[in-house]
This record gives C-alpha cells, sequence and structure tokens, in this order.
C-alpha cells in the first residue's frame, strides 16, 4: 500500500504544475506581441521606430561585413579595421569607433 505521504507529495506535485501552467497561459493570454504594440503607436512613433529599425538593421550589417573582412584577412587578430559602434547618446550625429591595438 502506497503510504499517505506519498500521495500527498503527488497531489502537492500536481497542484503545483497545474497553478504554473494556469499562470503561463494567463500570461501568454494577456502580453500583446510587439506587432500589437507597435500597430497601436501613434505614427510618428511608429515612423521613428521604423528609422530605428532600420538603422539597427544597417549597423548590423555593416559590423557583419567588417568582421568578415576581418576574419578572412591575412592579418593578426589585433591588427584589424576598427568596428563601427553605435553611439550611446542617440542626440549624437557622430558614432564612435572601437580602435583595436593595431591601429594606434
Amino acid at each position: 500500500m502506497v503510504s499517505q505521504n506519498a500521495i500527498n507529495l503527488t497531489k502537492g506535485v500536481f497542484a503545483s504544475s497545474f497553478i504554473v501552467y494556469i499562470g503561463w497561459v494567463l500570461l501568454q493570454k494577456t502580453t500583446p506581441s510587439a506587432e500589437d504594440v507597435f500597430q497601436n503607436l501613434p505614427p510618428d512613433l511608429q515612423e521613428k521606430v521604423k528609422r530605428q529599425r532600420e538603422e539597427t538593421k544597417r549597423q548590423r550589417s555593416v559590423l557583419l561585413e567588417q568582421i568578415k573582412e576581418n576574419a578572412f584577412s591575412d592579418r593578426p587578430v589585433w591588427d584589424v579595421k576598427s568596428v563601427p559602434m553605435p553611439s550611446s547618446n542617440q542626440d549624437k550625429k557622430d558614432k564612435d569607433h572601437v580602435v583595436l591595438e593595431g591601429q594606434r
């Protein structure tokens, strides 16, 4: 015969699992998707987000091209071209660059 402790443990595990599952379902149903949030923005903010997405995409592609170029280079790892980094201050027009050891 199964002990009462084993039965209580099994009930507790199932009850806890059910509570966690209900929480997960509620979270999935009540949290809006990124597209829903974007659609609910005013038109001027939607344009700003679109521009920022395009700029981020452009920066990532430039970074990826630079990484590929440096990877296929015959130069040593410490002697590579600078990698453009986005500025921490978004109002700043000029971009900061990380200058690696070989270019000093």
